[in-house]
């Protein structure tokens, strides 16, 4: 290995020390320690492949394990004051976690005369998470929401500001458990157990001002269609709006009673099924708002 690839590898260690790592980074050649492993964590070089046995993405509270990428380093476009720049991108990433895997891009802007970090930016795509896995992790419980995940996400931000990052993504769920309905509404609605493993669900959102801002989400189940609509903080306080149409119940169990009361009785149904989600993403509060204020 070259003293200048040497250098770049060292370089993209010390940045993923940066982002979430802790521990020493070593070449081919003899070890050349970057950080004290203090937290049994660690990053290490094998040729042109960096890995790493857990990293930490903090604007979001996600972490990952068994990461490897190649770094490579290539000049940018100044910046909009006109300093120069560099960016040092792990290309060909790859990561465990949640029961499924991640994989991607990730990248980190240097001001070229003063080698300070600028900013950082990414894109990875997430495959077979487990939801439940997921949702445990934010402190939850997985009794009744389970599903695998699949979805895409691109974001950035400076350097120091993690509560500027900007981006967006679209996310699906299939084979899920997903609507836990006040039990009010299981007689028009139908019971929601019976569609276990039977939800799906998908999510267009941006993020911008520390929170994930659904631009168009849907559930699709069994049992009813629901919209929602508002947004996650990243602390994971949740301002959302759930509005639901039947797809059970006695509307689609009983013929008479579709034909006959359906026109009449479906906008207050719809109102009953109109739902205020408050509390924390670990434990959701469901308010019933009848008249969809």
């Amino acid at each position: 290995m070259s003293a200048d690839h040497l250098r770049v590898w060292l370089l993209a260690a010390a940045c993923l020390l940066g982002v979430g790592i802790a521990g020493e980074a070593v070449s081919e050649s003899p070890a050349v320690p970057v950080a004290p492993a203090a937290t049994g964590l660690s990053t290490f070089i094998t040729g042109r492949i960096l890995h790493a046995n857990a990293l930490e993405f903090p604007p979001l509270g996600l972490a990952f394990r068994d990461v490897v990428a190649v770094p490579e380093m290539k000049s940018a476009t100044p910046t909009a004051e006109g300093k120069p720049r560099l960016t040092l991108v792990f290309t060909k990433a790859q990561a465990t976690g949640y029961g499924g895997t991640v994989t991607g891009w990730f990248a980190v802007d240097f001001d070229r005369d003063t080698w300070s970090v600028l900013g950082y930016s990414g894109w990875f795509e997430a495959k077979d998470i487990d939801l439940a896995t997921l949702v445990r992790h934010y402190g939850g419980t997985s009794d009744s929401v389970a599903g695998t995940l699949n979805g895409w996400s691109e974001f950035s931000f400076p350097a120091g500001h993690p509560e500027l990052l900007t981006g967006r993504g679209d996310i699906e769920i299939r084979k899920g458990s997903l609507l836990p309905l006040p039990y009010l509404t299981n007689l028009l609605f139908g019971d929601p157990n019976q569609s276990h493993g039977k939800d799906e669900a998908t999510m267009r959102f941006e993020l911008k001002n520390s929170r994930i801002v659904l631009l168009a989400a849907r559930i699709n189940a069994p049992s009813a269609i629901v919209n929602l609509s508002g947004h996650v903080d990243f602390d994971l306080g949740l301002h959302l709006t759930a509005r639901s149409k039947p797809a059970g119940g006695v509307f689609n169990e009983i013929p008479a009673i579709r034909t006959i009361f359906s026109p009449i009785f479906r906008p207050l149904v719809q109102g009953l099924a109109t739902h205020l989600v408050r509390g924390r993403l670990s434990k959701p509060e469901f308010i019933l708002d009848p008249f969809g204020g």
